[in-house]
């Protein structure tokens, strides 16, 4: 009796260790396809900017074409991604950082460019029937030099977040300042200039923005929060009746001096991830973390706070997607390779799927400083990427499930 007692009880440990080892293999994400830009010379720095929505993949390269900057789009064709079209401005301007920002929903296109002008701008391109053509420039009130206006930008539907994270603010400098501008009929209008009111010379409110239906996420990396200088906040507004209001700003549960809460955010209907990539995690500095929040009635709960062990940077870049989070980190104690990790809802429980990487990736690469998330693929951008002789032209990386 006892002996098939034992027999039935590893029978099901078995089966227990079986039926996981298939979840994570069905799970498991890996390395599909690795893009580049033949064309690219020295210092392209094309992954720049990631982003995905549907069948559309974007990608910017900041320095391409002798510093004009350009953006890409790749369509998903037969289970790979194939270039159909180079995004540049109607009006290209020099060391203008074209592409150091990207965003896409649907058959619209975002690309920020900081330097524009000085003051920065961001176009708006959509797509009728096979073209992808430029609808709009966008630009601030009252923009002046340095605002680094576009450094960040966010679409959802009618509505457009940019950052102008240089902004200076009552005397100010470097305070900074978000825009959300909303399409009526065939224009695109500025409707709210953002501003927080815990600002501090360099505090950069904007440094990262992210939108999603009524709700507008705005991390400003370098608020000093809870008494710890550059600790960070994020900012959260809700669209009512017309109007952006501010409901709640979110710090970090372990604040500490330059932690940079709000270094970078994503906002995806009810779930919210933030990234602190420079705070201390057991004793190391500059470690980083990741916090997961989800809205639960009109309120944004903290559900968990996500780390690695093996790497510093941790929340570089975010992005969140139903029940996927991605995580950045570009240091690798100083190697700066780069990777990313996966995470996923598992039974309420945020848990880590796997680390994500180029195998044969290089010191410099950057990889991971850019990521957008989409059902079956992880996408990362590696800034420092080389191609042969050819340095810091960049890649993007897709790993597909």
């Amino acid at each position: 009796m006892i002996k098939q007692k034992i027999v039935k009880y590893l029978m099901l440990i078995t089966i227990a260790v079986l039926t996981f080892n298939l979840q994570f293999a069905q799970d498991k994400f890996s390395e599909s396809q690795k893009i580049m830009i033949p064309e690219h010379s020295n210092y392209s720095y094309f992954g720049s900017s990631v982003a995905v929505s549907e069948n559309y993949l974007v990608a910017g390269a900041s320095r391409a074409d002798g510093d004009l900057g350009a953006a890409y789009i790749f369509e998903l064709k037969e289970g790979k991604w194939k270039q159909v079209v180079k995004l540049v401005a109607d009006e290209r301007v020099p060391d203008s950082k074209f592409g150091c920002s990207v965003a896409i929903s649907g058959d619209r296109v975002v690309v920020g460019a900081n330097a524009a002008n000085t003051t920065g701008c961001a176009y708006v391109f959509e797509k009728a029937g096979d073209k992808w053509t430029q609808k709009a420039l966008l630009k601030a009130d009252n923009g002046k030099a340095n605002d680094k206006f576009g450094g960040n930008v966010s679409i959802s539907g009618d509505y457009i977040i940019i950052s102008a994270h240089d902004t200076d603010l009552k005397g100010i400098s470097n305070a900074g300042v978000a825009y959300i501008f909303e399409k009526e009929e065939n224009d695109w209008q500025q409707k709210v200039k953002l501003e927080t009111e815990n600002i501090n010379k360099n505090s950069n409110f904007g440094w990262a923005v992210s939108i999603s239906g009524n709700w507008a996420a705005v991390g400003g990396a370098r608020v000093s929060a809870a008494g710890k200088e550059f600790a960070g906040a994020v900012s959260l507004y809700e669209r009512e009746n017309g109007k952006w209001v501010l409901r709640k700003t979110l710090i970090s549960e372990n604040p500490v001096e330059e932690g940079q809460f709000g270094h970078s955010v994503s906002i995806s209907d009810d779930k919210l991830i933030v990234g602190a990539w420079y705070e201390t995690v057991d004793g190391k500095t500059n470690a980083g973390a990741a916090y997961i929040y989800e809205k639960e009635n009109s309120d944004w709960i903290l559900k968990a706070r996500l780390t690695a062990a093996d790497t510093k940077t941790f929340g570089e870049a975010v992005k969140i997607s139903g029940d996927y989070a991605l995580i950045g980190s570009d240091d690798n104690d100083r190697k700066y390779i780069g990777n990313a990790y996966l995470f996923k809802k598992e039974n309420g429980k945020w848990m880590q799927l796997q680390k994500i990487y180029d195998s044969k990736g290089n010191k410099h690469d950057y990889t991971a400083k850019s990521v957008a998330l989409k059902e079956n693929f992880a996408i990362l951008g590696a800034v420092g990427a080389d191609n042969g002789k050819v340095k810091n032209c960049g890649a993007v990386y897709i790993f597909k499930k």
